[in-house]
């Protein structure tokens, strides 16, 4: 493999669709997924999408809570 060949294959020069594909596939895995935000500004926004996909609040009675991730 040449120069020239690993630069075609380097994580930025992939399609934003190939990109999320591959994310959206790791998204049970929140090491992997912490990972793939470090790769490139274009693999942060899906990554953190599946990191931040669910808030907990903790300390807080049930229905306050449920009114919390409804506003």
């Amino acid at each position: 493999m040449s120069s020239s060949d690993s630069i075609l294959c380097a994580p930025q020069n992939l399609p934003q669709e190939i990109v999320e594909t591959v994310i959206d596939h790791c998204s049970d895995f929140r090491s992997t997924l912490l990972s793939c935000a470090l790769v490139s500004k274009k693999w942060l926004p899906r990554s953190q999408y599946h990191l931040f996909r669910e808030i907990r609040v903790f300390g807080y009675p049930q229905v306050v809570r449920s009114r919390l991730l409804y506003l």
